[in-house]
């Protein structure tokens, strides 16, 4: 399968934060995007690599359960899994908050389970600004600082490779 011209491969996690505020310029009102859980919504493309196809906010100051935002996308593909980006104002690294954020990945789950989608992958970020630090709620794994913008992916078709997916065991298109 030939990408078409305007493909973004995004190929690590803080690169990955750093799309979100081109993404989703739809919650650009809500700056500094912080506080936040952004599930991700993703369909296999091609071997080894994830199309982000759409996105959800649900903001942590006021919503608490899965009650709330739903996705826009219809009719998900059954190789659908999501990966949950958990934005916290007050955490610094790997294990801090955790027992909220693991309360927040359950949240995540609650949210995807009436459309199907397995949460394949949770990271953490202080929040999307350059210099914030990324993690991998997952694995406890730092994984670097958020870009500055001149070296942000550009705007386009995000393409997201397995390596970003914790859980791969689940990532075969069924």
């Amino acid at each position: 399968m030939t990408p078409p011209p305007h493909v973004v491969r995004v190929r690590t996690a803080p690169d990955l934060i750093a799309t979100l505020a081109r993404y989703l310029p739809q919650y650009q009102d809500h700056n500094p995007l912080t506080n936040a859980l952004l599930l991700l919504w993703i369909e296999h493309y091609e071997p080894g690599w994830w199309h982000a196809v759409d996105a959800m906010l649900i903001t942590l100051d006021t919503t608490t359960d899965a009650a709330g935002p739903h996705w826009t996308h219809s009719a998900p593909d059954p190789s659908a899994r999501a990966i949950a980006i958990i934005l916290d104002a007050d955490a610094d690294g790997c294990g801090d908050n955790g027992i909220t954020h693991r309360h927040i990945r359950e949240v995540a789950r609650e949210t995807l389970r009436p459309y199907n989608i397995r949460l394949a992958a949770t990271y953490g970020a202080r929040g999307i600004e350059a210099g914030q630090p990324v993690w991998s709620e997952d694995d406890d794994a730092f994984h670097g600082h958020v870009p500055p913008d001149s070296e942000r992916p550009a705007k386009g078709m995000y393409l997201l490779p397995t390596d970003l997916m914790a859980e791969k065991f689940i990532l075969s298109p069924v």
